[in-house]
């Protein structure tokens, strides 16, 4: 009876020094080649804060319910566009604290958002590809 206990004992010890949850586990194991993806936001997080962990661990067990439908494929002229943006929004914001913003007058930059807009309404349409592919093999670390 003793030696019976002692090994149930040894067992839900072994049992329960898992590193995730076993919901946590379940979904790791369907990632395949995403694994390391998701277990690096589960280490990011554990050693963060345990709230994050288990927000982390939440999204990453229920994402073997979702799938994305179409992989957006902008061209390369967008590339161009987003950075001239930034650099716009650098200029215009870099030495405004985020309350004041709103506040801002562009007067003075009307003519170059005026050029801008009318450049990304020349820019071709994207392509867009049609796949189903699970959440689990595709989303990457930078993005949770």
């Amino acid at each position: 009876m003793k030696q019976t206990l002692f090994l149930a004992g040894i067992l839900i010890i072994v049992m329960s020094c898992r590193p995730y949850p076993r919901e946590v586990e379940e979904v790791l194991a369907l990632s395949g080649d995403n694994r390391n993806e998701l277990e690096r936001v589960l280490n990011h997080f554990r050693q963060k804060d345990m709230q994050e962990f288990e927000a982390a661990c939440f999204l990453i067990a229920n994402m073997q319910y979702h799938q994305s439908k179409e992989e957006i494929i902008p061209d390369a002229a967008y590339y161009d566009h987003f950075r001239k943006t930034d650099s716009l929004y650098e200029v215009v914001f870099s030495h405004l604290p985020i309350s004041e913003m709103r506040f801002v007058r562009y007067g003075k930059y009307d003519s170059v958002i005026h050029a801008m807009s009318e450049n990304f309404d020349r820019l071709p349409e994207v392509t867009k590809k049609t796949i189903i592919k699970s959440d689990l093999e595709c989303i990457k670390a930078d993005y949770l």
